[in-house]
This record gives C-alpha cells, sequence and structure tokens, in this order.
C-alpha cells in the first residue's frame, strides 16, 4: 500500500523529496506519542502543519496516540462505507480524504484531536458523532452513487446537509475528486424536477460557493468553468459574498485565469468588492495580477487607478500597505497619478503617507516617478524639514528628497488682491485640443 500526500505538499517529483515526504510520514509523524508533540512549541507547530497527515497514519494504528476519539470516529466513518470499498486501495484514498476534509471543516481540529474528551465541553463531542449528515458527505467523497443515494433515503434535502466533520457534500465530492459524483449532485440543483428540494435554499447555495472556492484552491480549471456555469443556470448572478470568496482565493494563488473568469462573471457585487480583491493583491504584493483589476473592462467593471473607494484610492492604499517597490511600480505605470488623484476629498498624498511612515522605498519610488513634494501642505515650511530631518542629506532618499525640491514646481498661492476679482468676459473662454476656443457658457 503507497501512501501518497495531499495536494497541498505536492513538490517536484525527486528521490530526496520522496525519501524526505517518507520520514515525515513514517518517522515524525507515526512513531512519536502525542505528549512528545504538545510538550515543546516546535513539535505543537508541526502537529498543526501536518495534522491531515497525523491522523491518517494514527487512524490506521494509533501508536502511542492516546486520544482516539477522532480518530475512532473516522474508523466508525469507514466501517459504515464499507459496503461500497471494494479494496485496499479505496479505503485508503477515502481515509485519507476524509482526515483531510475533518481538519478543513472543523471549526477547532487541533484542539478536537489533542485534547482528552472528557475536556472537551459539551459541544465538541457533537461534531465527531456518526450523524447523517458526516455520513452523507463521507459517501460523497467516495465516489460512489449508491452509497450516496443510500444514506439520503428518501429525503432528498439531506443531500444539502453540512456535516460539523466533513462539510457539504459536494464539497467533499469535489475535494475528493469525484466527478461523477460532483455533477450528479449539480444536476440534482438546476434540475426542473423536486423543485421541492431545488432552489435557492442557504444550505444549497453555501454548498456550491464552497465547492467553487475548493476547485479554485485545487486549481482545477476545467471543474471550477463548470461548477460556475452550473451556479449561474442554478442561482443566477453571483451574489456579493460568493464574490468576494471566490476572488481572495483566485488572488491568493495568483491565479489569472480564474481571475479573469471571475471578474467577467454576472454578479451583484460592485466596485467595492473588487477594491477589496486589490487590498488582498496589495497586501500579499501580487503585481502581475493588477493588469486584470485595472485594465480594460472584461466585465461589469474594472477600477479606476485614480478614483477614491471609500477612504482612500489605490495608490494610498499601496503604501500604507507597505507594499513591494514592485508593487507601487506596477500602478504607476498603469495610470497611478505619483501626487493622488485630482480631488483628494482630504486624503492624503501617497508621497506624505510613506514619509509619515519612514516608507523609504515608497519614498524613492515615488519621488523617481516625479512625485511633487511641493504640494503636500502647500505654502507650509514644516512638513518639508520634517522630512529633511527624517531622511538627512547623506542618504538615498534624503538626496532625492532635497533634488525633487529644487526640480519641482512649487504651486502658486492666491495672492490677496487676487480676491474675487472681476471676472471680464475674455476671461470666460478656455482653450481646448490644440487652441481651439470654447465658451464656458456653452458648455
Amino acid at each position: 500500500m503507497v501512501y501518497q500526500q495531499p495536494g497541498w505538499l505536492e513538490e517536484p517529483a525527486t528521490a530526496t523529496l520522496a525519501a524526505f515526504r517518507d520520514y515525515i510520514t513514517y518517522d515524525i509523524l507515526a512513531n512519536p506519542s502525542l505528549h512528545a508533540y504538545l510538550k515543546t512549541p516546535a513539535g505543537r507547530k508541526i502537529l498543526k502543519e501536518y495534522l491531515a497527515d497525523f491522523l491518517f497514519v494514527r487512524s490506521k494504528k494509533l501508536n502511542g496516540f492516546a486520544r482516539s476519539h477522532v480518530t475512532d470516529f473516522i474508523r466508525a466513518i469507514l466501517r459504515a462505507m464499507g459496503p461500497w470499498i471494494v479494496n485496499d486501495v479505496e479505503e485508503t484514498a477515502l481515509r485519507k480524504a476524509l482526515c483531510e476534509l475533518f481538519v478543513r471543516n472543523h471549526s477547532d481540529a487541533f484542539r478536537c484531536v489533542t485534547t482528552d474528551f472528557n475536556k472537551l465541553g459539551y459541544y465538541m463531542p457533537n461534531t465527531i458523532r456518526v450523524t447523517d449528515a458526516a455520513l452523507i458527505a463521507a459517501a460523497a467523497a467516495t465516489g460512489k452513487l449508491d452509497a450516496l443515494k443510500h444514506f439520503v433515503g428518501a429525503n432528498k434535502c439531506l443531500l444539502w446537509s453540512h456535516s460539523l466533520a466533513f462539510g457539504y457534500p459536494l464539497d467533499a465530492a469535489v475535494y475528493a475528486g469525484q466527478d461523477v459524483v460532483t455533477k450528479s449532485i449539480v444536476k440534482q440543483a438546476v434540475t426542473k424536477q423536486n423543485r421541492d428540494v431545488a432552489g435557492y435554499s442557504y444550505s444549497e447555495h453555501v454548498s456550491f460557493r464552497q465547492a467553487i472556492c475548493t476547485t479554485i484552491e485545487l486549481e482545477d480549471q476545467p471543474m471550477t468553468n463548470y461548477l460556475l456555469a452550473k451556479y449561474i443556470t442554478a442561482f443566477g448572478s453571483a451574489t456579493e459574498t460568493c464574490m468576494k470568496v471566490w476572488l481572495d482565493k483566485a488572488i491568493q494563488l495568483s491565479n489569472e485565469e480564474i481571475l479573469k473568469l471571475l471578474l467577467a462573471l454576472p454578479s451583484q457585487s460592485g466596485p467595492s468588492t473588487i477594491y477589496a480583491a486589490f487590498e488582498t493583491a496589495c497586501r500579499l504584493s501580487k503585481p502581475d495580477l493588477l493588469h486584470l483589476l485595472f485594465g480594460p473592462q472584461v466585465g461589469q467593471f474594472t477600477l479606476l487607478v485614480n478614483h477614491i473607494q471609500g477612504s482612500t484610492y489605490p495608490l494610498l492604499t499601496a503604501v500604507n500597505a507597505y507594499t513591494t517597490g514592485t508593487f507601487i511600480r506596477s500602478l504607476l505605470e498603469l495610470g497611478a497619478d505619483t501626487n493622488g488623484p485630482a480631488y483628494l476629498a482630504g486624503l492624503e498624498r501617497p508621497l506624505q503617507a510613506a514619509t509619515r511612515y519612514g516608507r523609504s522605498i515608497a519614498c524613492l519610488v515615488l519621488l523617481g516617478a516625479g512625485a511633487n513634494p511641493h504640494l503636500v501642505t502647500p505654502g507650509s515650511l514644516a512638513w518639508v524639514e520634517s522630512v529633511k530631518k527624517r531622511y538627512r542629506e547623506d542618504t538615498r532618499a534624503g538626496r532625492v528628497f532635497r533634488e525633487a525640491l529644487e526640480v519641482c514646481e512649487a504651486p502658486k498661492v492666491a495672492r490677496d488682491e487676487d480676491f474675487l476679482v472681476e471676472v471680464t468676459e475674455a476671461d470666460g473662454d478656455v482653450e481646448v485640443d490644440g487652441g481651439d476656443e470654447v465658451d464656458v457658457g456653452d458648455v
């Protein structure tokens, strides 16, 4: 029997890496007692990182695992699936999937695994009971429609039930790579039959949302395309909550194809949802995705690089997030004004925020791109002196800042004698497009 690591551990196949995986699995995870992990910070960190693998090897053989309530639960589920499991390969694959689903879906998997059963409290033991919802999710993970039909029985609503241990049946089938079961469950949601069951129910909708999130995480492009198309058929345009979750996941994985697909998806979301996606890209420093968020319109809308959104704007968000110089340069290449939008609505200019937080790289990028330090609090020398004090003349940022003060033009300040002067007819003419005059009274 060959054990395979979960997808999120896969690396390029080499003999060295394979040997290291075997060492992690069979020596570090399989042999030490649970106490040996819990007594040191390093041990607890390893256990948290590889909790699903720990459960996998210990659900076959306890080997010093004194607290067996979780592994007993998983083995009980496997016994219930026994009539539909034909060999050891299927049993191993299902046990692996159940262990990973438990860690992914349980609200406090680590505590549940490492705490004595009698100390779990009142609520926690109910999350590791063999319930209808747990059996249905496990049946979906087997890939056997007969098993799924058996446990759902006459109550078809159970197809959308949520297991506290394993999640929704649709998501369990997607995660386990069971395409036949996945498509069968999806068909049940979009069919014209059984309308008393299918429809825009909360659990049915969330089941789809989570399953699509999982396909994005697994980078399964064909299944993502399929589920999104079926989602639109079943529910119409995507909700704002769905879009936020899916966009966030696509940006975390730097998946341009999925991001492009989502931006073109009919949805109920607005610019704030896309801006939240930009903030995620900013926080994770993903400059390669910005051309999709600010580029030519591919769906309902994309962001405008010099527009204020709420109480910020893209360049200010990037500076405040202490992102990389490459990220800021990418925004500038997309047309962001180094001095901020024309109308700031009381917000700081990018250069002011960068200097206030002492972010030298951002300052250098902005000044190198032509940011005008004179535009920050025009007419006041206090800010200029404070920046000179922060960045001395012998530093690169200090030299660039002083050069910008000499090169950039200071804004003209209105004189007292210009206050409410009479406007003549000639003053009302405006020149546009190479000298053509337009009377503002006609505009």
